[in-house]
């Protein structure tokens, strides 16, 4: 039972990521097991007045491109440099869904409905709200906090998000084995 048990303590720290083509595969896989480490969006301290890089694995896909969701619903995404404005809001007030709008000379361009899947200090993970599957569109948008990841890589930022998850997880795991071995313990010296 000591064996097993430091096994599975080992086991924790050595899982490596498994393989995938594609950036929205990983995330299906990821996200299960950490969406209940998000935050969620009533935490505002952890999205507003922050540089968001998108993530893509898209070919071909050099830009930059920044998103910042400052005080009072604005929105900016910069592309190389190159800002457009627009608005951001919960919908419905106190939900994880998020409504992006982005405008051009004051007319509106583009609306889109996020869900939020997923966020920490580093990460925010949000899935197209509805049908962007079978439109074979992008699944997620997938935003690294820049000051946290600088120009990574898609598959650096996914390794990242993958680590942070296991030690996390570890964190719990060593809790637990740490709780059951002292009851263990416990039982072994009230039988002496």
């Amino acid at each position: 039972m000591a064996f097993e048990l430091l096994q599975d303590i080992e086991n924790t720290y050595r899982d490596q990521l498994p393989e995938f083509p594609t950036l929205d595969d990983y995330l299906e896989v990821l996200l299960p097991s950490i969406r209940h480490f998000s935050e969620d969006l009533n935490e505002e301290e952890f999205f507003l007045e922050k540089p968001w890089k998108e993530v893509t694995d898209e070919e071909g896909v050099f830009q930059s491109i920044l998103h910042f969701f400052n005080a009072e619903g604005e929105y900016l995404k910069s592309i190389e440099g190159n800002v457009s404005k627009g608005h951001w809001r919960q919908m419905p007030k106190g939900s994880n869904k998020l409504l992006i709008e982005l405008k051009e000379n004051q007319q509106l361009v583009r609306s889109e409905l996020f869900d939020l899947v997923y966020m920490d200090d580093d990460f925010m993970i949000l899935r197209k709200n509805a049908d962007a599957v079978h439109q074979k569109g992008r699944r997620f948008l997938f935003l690294a906090n820049e000051t946290s990841l600088g120009n990574a890589s898609w598959k650096t930022a996914v390794e990242k998000l993958y680590h942070d998850y296991k030690g996390e997880a570890g964190s719990y795991n060593w809790l637990l084995y740490l709780v059951i071995l002292v009851i263990v313990i416990i039982l072994v010296y009230s039988f002496f």
